[in-house]
C-alpha cells in the first residue's frame, strides 16, 4: 500500500488535528483523495449539521476541525472525535470508488463501519493478517 504524501504548506497557529491531516493525500481503491480540515464555522459546511463530508466527484474529505475552538460545551477529546469522523468520510470514500451507490449514502453503515474499523484493525494485527 502506498503511503500517504502530503502537500507541503508551513501554517502556523493551527491545531495538531490540522497540522497532521489537511492537505494530506491518501489512496483509496487507487484514487487519491485530499484531506481538507476547515474551521468548525467554515461556509462550505454551513448548508450541513454534519462534522465533515465527502466530495466524491472533487475527490475531497472535509472534516470540521472543532480542536482549534475553545469551547467548554465540548468532548473532552474532541481530537478523537475528529479522527472518528475523517474514518466516517473515508468509508464514504470507500463506497463511491467501489460504485456501491447504495451503501454511499447509508449513514447508518458507514457511522458503524468507521466506529468499528480500529477494532477490526488492532484484531487483525493481533493474528497479523495486515
Amino acid at each position: 500500500m502506498e503511503e500517504p504524501t502530503k502537500i507541503p504548506e508551513v501554517k502556523e497557529n493551527v491545531s495538531e488535528f490540522k497540522q497532521k491531516y489537511d492537505g494530506l493525500i491518501i489512496h483509496i481503491l487507487g484514487t487519491d483523495y485530499t484531506i481538507r480540515v476547515v474551521p468548525a464555522n467554515d461556509e462550505r459546511m454551513n448548508y450541513q449539521e454534519a462534522s465533515g463530508t465527502c466530495e466524491a466527484y472533487s475527490k475531497e474529505l472535509y472534516v470540521k476541525d472543532f480542536t482549534a475552538e475553545n469551547d467548554p460545551k465540548q468532548y473532552k477529546r474532541i481530537d478523537k472525535y475528529c479522527k472518528k469522523v475523517l474514518r466516517h468520510e473515508i468509508v464514504h470514500a470507500v463506497f463511491f470508488e467501489a460504485g456501491i451507490s447504495k451503501y454511499f449514502e447509508d449513514e447508518e453503515l458507514v457511522e458503524t463501519l468507521a466506529h468499528l474499523a480500529p477494532k477490526m484493525v488492532e484484531i487483525m494485527e493481533t493474528l497479523n493478517l495486515t
